[in-house]
């Protein structure tokens, strides 16, 4: 899978290229990390972790946002 589905209609690609939100500001993937305020956990023979995506705006108001993912690679509202 090379994208995170935010809704029925809405996909965020996990790779660099760039991206048009929703509000029209163009954005791309700056960095990925675990989540280590979350402990790992093991499914079926796979030990697997909670894990972060940070987004830069690339428009002049800048910015970041964060996605987050659980352990069975889906979506965490925030």
């Amino acid at each position: 899978m090379n994208y995170i589905r935010i809704s029925p209609v809405t996909k965020i690609y996990i790779d660099f290229r760039e991206q048009i939100g929703t509000l029209g500001r163009p954005f791309r993937l700056s960095g990925i990390a675990k989540n280590l305020q979350i402990a790992p956990m093991w499914i079926g023979k796979t030990e697997k972790y909670c894990w972060i995506y940070r987004y830069i705006y690339l428009d002049e108001k800048g910015g970041f946002f964060n996605i987050n993912i659980d352990h069975n690679d889906k979506y965490v509202k925030q």
